[in-house]
């Protein structure tokens, strides 16, 4: 009797676990909705508050690590686990974030590279690119 008591209760579990993974997950990879919309109220008014803060939009290596792995992860259509390596251009005030995907067991992977080069005052993106 305990036996089969175990084994149901384990039953839930292991539902219970695979509704929440699938939620989770759900969550995580779908789109947003997106609403039809005029923003030229607020492209008017930007230009009248053209305000730029003293460290710029993108003041540090953190903030810059995650824009530019966005935006290579975008890119690449994949989200994999990599190296991330952030330069900073002092002179020219720039990011410069590079991402190289792991390639995996076996060698089955990706296995490419991305860049991505960020106007530290704007926050304007320079360039995205990806590398084979």
């Amino acid at each position: 009797m305990k036996k089969k008591l175990w084994f149901y209760v384990c039953i839930v579990q292991a539902l219970f676990i695979i509704l929440v993974v699938t939620i989770f997950l759900r969550g995580h990879f779908a789109s947003p909705r997106v609403k039809e919309t005029s923003l030229q109220n607020y492209i008017d008014l930007a230009e009248q508050y053209d305000y730029i803060p003293e460290q710029g939009y993108i003041p540090d290596a953190k903030t810059a690590r995650k824009i530019g792995v966005s935006l290579i992860d975008s890119m690449s259509g994949m989200r994999r686990i990599g190296w991330v390596t952030v330069e900073y251009d002092a002179e020219n005030r720039v990011w410069k974030i590079h991402k190289s995907y792991w390639i995996g067991l076996l060698g089955v992977g990706f296995g490419g590279a991305g860049g991505a080069l960020l106007e530290q005052d704007t926050g304007d993106v320079i360039i995205v690119y990806l590398e084979k």
